[in-house]
């Protein structure tokens, strides 16, 4: 999960969901909240702020993850998708952040294979090329797996967006 701030409070409703192999810049690490199942030791670093799908210094969108959550070497298992086109150019917009009034990083025809780094309400955070972009969640199709691994980790509140409303919206 991605975070606003480093605090167990906010567990349940995220900015961001990450999978497994997402590779992240860690940026700071931190000393806050968490629950008792994290076995945590006090004064311990347990929180890292982190910087993804960017060069390590910008770029991507950053945010607070649990520190346990993270490994030092990435699982090359990140599902791959498809863009799929929402107009008659055949062609989808890829953003620098997830918003349409951010800059277009990239133009992709149909059919361009990316991979799937997390979600964000109704964005998905891809990997094209080893450069992290953002691609609205419609204009991807999706295994079924993919899919399904992606809905199983979404909360009941999500970045604003309540679990039901994620459902009627896809």
């Amino acid at each position: 999960v991605l975070l606003g701030g480093p605090t167990a409070n906010d567990l349940h409703c995220p900015m961001g969901i990450y999978l497994n192999g997402t590779p992240v810049t860690i940026q700071q690490v931190a000393v806050s909240s968490s629950p008792p199942n994290w076995n945590h030791q006090e004064d311990e670093p347990n929180w890292a702020y982190v910087l993804i799908g960017g060069d390590g210094f910008q770029h991507g969108i950053a945010g607070w993850m649990p520190l346990h959550d993270l490994v030092y070497e990435c699982a090359d298992t990140l599902p791959v998708a498809t863009l799929k086109g929402e107009n008659s150019t055949g062609h989808i917009q890829l953003y620098t952040l997830n918003d349409r009034e951010s800059d277009p990083q990239a133009i992709r025809p149909d059919g361009t294979e990316i991979r799937v780094l997390g979600q964000l309400n109704h964005w998905l955070h891809v990997s094209l090329e080893d450069t992290g972009m953002f691609v609205l969640y419609n204009n991807v199709s999706l295994s079924e797996e993919a899919d399904q691994l992606l809905y199983d980790l979404l909360p009941e509140r999500f970045s604003g967006t309540t679990r039901q409303e994620h459902d009627s919206d896809h």
